[in-house]
């Protein structure tokens, strides 16, 4: 019995990113996004006849947000 199988890895963060448009016209910070998406295949194989497959795949996902709000003046208030 051999194993064959591969690996794959897609790393993104907010370090190799650009600052946002939106966040930039405003003069808000930076924000803040990840993702990294990994996982494998794996096949052991019985003297080339016999076969299966195991797989799997993880995900850790970070969204970013941007937030504005709009504070009424005094004559608004009264």
């Amino acid at each position: 019995m051999s194993f064959h199988g591969t690996l794959f890895e897609y790393f993104r963060n907010d370090l190799l990113d650009a600052k946002d448009w939106l966040a930039n016209f405003n003069h808000l910070r930076k924000l803040l996004n990840g993702r990294n998406d990994f996982g494998g295949l794996w096949r052991p194989v019985f003297k080339d006849k016999t076969f299966f497959f195991f797989s799997y795949e993880g995900l850790r996902l970070r969204q970013p947000v941007t937030q504005t709000t709009a504070v009424p003046d005094a004559a608004s208030r009264n």
